[in-house]
């Protein structure tokens, strides 16, 4: 299983600023400890929160096109590899395999879809007002 930090800030794997405590991740079939992993309290809020605003202005730059192929991307980035994720969550969560396999499918169908869908979005940045005389 994935080793922490868990957190993801400002494009990279960070452990919180403050944790209050900590989550067992127990595996369902052996009850084997997988990971703790800490949880975020107020501080690690508040600096993901000033991580997205700083991140806005490129973000909503972006042109939808990119941003689609960023999507349709990391579903072929899951695809590529959705038999060992899919056992990873069997371990995780003790579902059937082919349970978890058609969660993936769920996950990259959607990631596909709103990849192909985002071109066709004109709601940001809003266009400019054209001026009349």
């Amino acid at each position: 299983m994935p080793r922490g930090p868990f957190n993801w800030v400002s494009g990279r794997r960070v452990d919180p600023v403050d944790s209050p405590s900590a989550i067992r991740n127990l595996e369902p079939r052996t009850g084997k400890l997988l990971s703790e992993v800490p949880v975020s309290g107020r501080k690690e809020v508040d600096r993901a929160v000033e991580a997205a605003a700083e991140a806005f202005p490129g973000w909503s730059s972006t042109p939808a096109a990119e941003r689609g192929a960023m999507l349709r991307e990391a579903a072929r980035l899951i695809r590529a590899r959705t038999e060992e994720l899919a056992r990873m969550d069997v371990v995780d969560n003790g579902k059937p395999v082919w349970e978890a396999r058609v969660d993936l499918d769920t996950v990259t169908a959607s990631l596909d879809y709103y990849g192909g869908l985002a071109p066709a979005i004109l709601g940001w940045p809003p266009y400019p007002k054209i001026e009349r005389d």
